[in-house]
């Protein structure tokens, strides 16, 4: 008896240390990971295991059991908190199926405002994805990725302003073609002369 109690005690030392191992990679992988990672609630609460991505992201060192639909309250407009409150009673609904649950995500990509050290609101877009975990039939979890696309939207909002700048100097350019060519002639001579 002494001797399988022995047994049993250095299995679950061993047990133990393979636990603590695993433990100390999962949280290897949080802290590396370059996007915002956790598993929400039924009850929409943050799980206490999140990646370090998700503080940043959020601006917010504590996010263990907060209150997903308020942090989304305090971030965007009224619009997209009644249209998140909606989805999210969705989300953990085991009638909708997974394909509806991503077509009608209304956080694909949302303006989003922080407090900023000096006072002043901070803009970045994010987006948000949804992943819903079953145990024996049940949503048990939904699995969270939230990425801050804020350097992606801005370029192709740069972009746009470009294209749209080029194509007035375009449009400028040919509407002086269409100028008949003696008073295109006479302009430019004019203008040599003054020079």
């Amino acid at each position: 008896m002494v001797d399988q109690l022995a047994a049993n005690t250095a299995g679950l030392k061993q047990a133990n240390v393979e636990l603590g191992r695993t433990l100390g990679l999962t949280d290897t992988i949080m802290g590396a990971v370059r996007e915002g990672l956790f598993l929400l609630t039924p009850e929409l609460a943050i799980e206490a295991k999140y990646s370090a991505a998700t503080r940043r992201i959020f601006s917010q060192e504590e996010l263990a059991g907060a209150d997903f639909l308020d942090l989304i309250r305090q971030i965007t407009p009224e619009s997209t908190q009644e249209l998140t409150a909606r989805f999210l009673r969705l989300l953990f609904n085991p009638a909708k199926t997974d394909s509806v649950i991503a077509k009608i995500n209304p956080l694909k990509e949302v303006e989003a405002s922080f407090p900023s050290r000096s006072g002043q609101l901070e803009q970045k877009f994010l987006t948000f994805t949804f992943e819903r975990i079953r145990e024996g039939g049940e949503i048990r979890h939904a699995m969270v990725t939230v990425a801050d696309i804020t350097p992606r939207v801005l370029l192709a909002q740069q972009l746009k302003a470009s294209q749209q700048r080029m194509e007035r100097q375009a449009e400028l350019l040919l509407s002086v073609m269409h100028v008949e060519p003696q008073m295109l002639r006479e302009f430019i001579e004019d203008a040599h002369t003054e020079l």
